[in-house]
């Protein structure tokens, strides 16, 4: 009896042992994929910092422990990623595909787990490559939320509108460092006093162009929209603005982040091939020689395409 029962182990055993090989791969391919309503260049602008990696996706394994994650190379649109826990350590790949579309991406991220002869060793791999697999769906879930907010890709909100700006009057000035807020002021009420002398209405917010011309310092266009035609004087230009779709961003903050801002939105009309109608400007909503609070100000950057 006890050698029956002896020997009905033994099948049990290399039974057992022969399905860990017939249902564990010598290779554990693990790959996840998700579609993101984000635009391919900004994905990767983003996905490309080592700090999203190493700080943005601190999420654990199965069991409590965090995977440390490593950027070791990057080509066009992909990536490597090393994965490390404990004493696990493996090179994965991250790519963006095309889904023929501008605005959306897939994100994909693969990799093999070389599993062990040790039958008992393979089902603990086994084991790991399923937590392994559940980190990069619950990553790319987040990657996926967090992408699809514009603000997280390019500094703020952007958003298309259209602009109701037909008459402008114009005027520039230089200054040798970033203009300040009284400059810039001067050259608003410049304008106001000029569109109060001749019995018109300002519509919408000034506007603030800054270019810098290296060596030369910075030149400054300040501009008002008005109800109707003028014609301007010495130091005040009319401009005629054909109504055009606008691209509009807004931010809260000072020089610093309005400038930010700026760059933003010429990394969207960039990312979205979009042809620029004329030049970004700032909107200033906020009176800013009213508000000394620089944390105060609403920017709002505008830029026209087709």
């Amino acid at each position: 009896m006890k050698r029956k029962l002896a020997g009905s182990l033994v099948i049990i055993l290399l039974l057992s042992v022969a399905l860990v090989y017939i249902l564990i791969p010598r290779e554990l391919i693990i790959s996840s994929i998700v579609p993101v309503h984000c635009n391919a260049e900004g994905a990767f602008r983003v996905l490309g910092e080592e700090s999203y990696w190493t700080n943005g996706l601190r999420l654990t394994g199965r069991q409590g422990a965090p995977y440390n994650l490593r950027i070791r190379g990057k080509v066009f649109h992909a990536m490597e990623i090393s994965v490390e826990r404990g004493d696990d350590s493996l090179l994965s790949s991250f790519t963006l595909l095309n889904l023929g579309r501008i605005d959306s991406t897939g994100l994909q991220w693969k990799c093999s787990y070389p599993s062990s002869l040790n039958p008992l060793r393979r089902v603990q791999q086994y084991r790991r490559s399923v937590a392994l697999k559940q980190f990069m769906d619950s990553s790319l879930s987040r990657m996926r939320l967090f992408l699809e907010k514009k603000e997280n890709v390019y500094g703020m909100p952007v958003q298309d509108a259209m602009s109701k700006d037909v008459s402008l009057l114009v005027t520039k000035f230089q200054t040798a460092s970033y203009p300040s807020v009284p400059e810039i002021y001067r050259s608003v009420q410049a304008i106001r006093t000029y569109i109060a002398s001749q019995g018109a209405r300002e519509v919408n917010y000034p506007m603030l162009h800054v270019s810098e011309d290296k060596g030369k310092g910075f030149e400054s266009m300040v501009g008002i929209s008005v109800d109707r035609e003028l014609n301007g004087n010495a130091l005040i230009v009319p401009k005629r603005y054909v109504p055009w779709k606008i691209v509009v961003g807004e931010v809260r903050g000072g020089p610093y982040t309005a400038e930010n801002a700026m760059n933003g939105l010429q990394q969207y009309i960039s990312d979205f091939h979009l042809m620029p109608m004329g030049l970004p400007f700032q909107s200033l909503v906020t009176e800013r020689d009213r508000e000394p609070d620089t944390t105060r100000w609403v920017t709002r950057v505008v830029q026209a395409v087709p």
